[in-house]
């Protein structure tokens, strides 16, 4: 075998190593590129969820407390008197 043949062949391997290094390194790129988009969108996410959970915890006091004081207006007072209203006899006191 002589020698122009054997370097011939070494270099059509060089290329073809290079040509699969650049496309490995482009797929890389590519993976870097969507991960970071990932990585952005789940911060985006996150601090939502974040936002949303205290609003629902601001709308669960509000909830409770709103509660607390339809249940306070429903509870005779000092001064309560129960009127019964009969239909057939008029107001008992």
């Amino acid at each position: 075998m002589s020698r122009r043949p054997l370097v011939r062949d070494l270099e059509q391997k060089l290329k073809a190593v290079h040509l699969e290094l650049k496309v490995s390194k482009e797929m890389y790129d590519c993976l870097i590129s969507e991960r970071d988009d990932h990585e952005t969108e789940s911060r985006s996410v996150i601090f939502m969820n974040t936002k949303l959970t205290g609003e629902l915890a601001e709308m669960d006091v509000k909830c409770n407390d709103l509660t607390d004081q339809r249940d306070r207006s429903r509870e005779p007072g000092p001064y309560y008197v129960k009127v019964e209203i009969d239909c057939d006899f008029g107001i008992d006191l």
